[in-house]
């Protein structure tokens, strides 16, 4: 389930919800579920701001239902949601990928000759200045890291044919560049600060 919107309050006396849009196509949806699987049909009635609307949710008549849902989050299926296009990703695919290193020549490094085990990528955030992504080991020691092409090369530049571990499998993971794991990654003696 991928979270569209977020009810942020009740919007006068018949039953109308304020919320706050998390998606930018939400009006290519007719239904959204809340975090107990219940399905609610909606309608936009009126923007009041570029990313707050008022709604009108199916079964919410009243002032006192739409209050209860202050603070609700509404989602959608991921089935629902078109296929991205070549290069694009949606990052509730991302999260819980594991991480497969590759070197200059594109070939997977083996994660023991890497140092790298168990990494798996645990949340995708964007302050402003681009997307990172959260990747953390097993221990829970986290980093984060620039979702660049220059970190993250496309997966089609790497098959199971060139990985160096004959047991490593490249499926439900993502391919990132040695050079930029051991730039970003964090661990008591290395430190991602430049000297000046």
């Amino acid at each position: 389930m991928i979270e569209v919107l977020q009810a942020t309050g009740a919007y006068g006396v018949r039953g109308l919800v304020r919320a706050t849009l998390i998606s930018d196509r939400i009006s290519c949806y007719s239904h959204v579920y809340d975090v107990f699987g219940r399905e609610f049909c909606f309608k936009i009635v009126k923007f009041i701001a570029r990313r707050a609307v008022v709604l009108a949710l199916g079964g919410i008549n009243d002032r006192t239902a739409a209050m209860a849902l202050k603070n609700a989050s509404f989602y959608i299926k991921r089935s629902v949601l078109p296929d991205p296009d070549d290069g694009e990703f949606y990052f509730c695919d991302l999260i819980g990928c594991g991480i497969v290193l590759v070197d200059e020549q594109n070939t997977a490094v083996a994660p023991s000759i890497a140092g790298i085990n168990n990494h798996k990528i645990t949340n995708v955030y964007n302050f402003g200045a681009g997307d990172l992504l959260e990747i953390s080991d097993s221990d829970g020691e986290a980093f984060f890291v620039p979702f660049t092409r220059e970190n993250f090369p496309p997966l089609k530049t790497v098959s199971q044919d060139n990985c160096a571990s004959p047991n490593e499998s490249i499926n439900n993971s993502i391919i990132m560049t040695l050079n930029a794991f051991n730039w970003y990654r964090i661990d008591g003696t290395k430190k991602n600060t430049r000297q000046r």
